[in-house]
């Protein structure tokens, strides 16, 4: 899925509460990045749009706060390196 995969590599860097996150991506490898984003894809169109993004980050459950609504969408916009609304290998290398 992500050939030649090699970090997030953006003029606009995380705030730094979000710079560990990134740092994985930074040192991750094309398996790394499959698994990451296989891990959200739940229709398995290859992308993680908006929504997507925020069940991972902002789940719901009893108990479990997931990140606030400002650090959600900072980190999409983040990730999101080309603004089309989803994120795809392309944004992760």
């Amino acid at each position: 899925m992500c050939r030649g995969a090699g970090g997030v590599a953006k003029a606009e860097k995380p705030a730094p509460a979000l710079r560990p996150a990134f740092d994985i991506f930074s040192q991750a490898d094309e398996e790394v990045i499959d698994s990451m984003i296989s891990a959200a894809d739940s229709d398995r169109n290859g992308f993680v749009e908006h929504e997507k993004f925020e069940r991972v980050f902002r789940p719901r459950r009893s108990g479990n706060r997931g990140y606030g609504y400002e650090v959600v969408e900072e980190a999409f916009k983040v990730t999101d390196g080309d603004g089309d609304g989803k994120v795809g290998c392309d944004d992760l290398r």
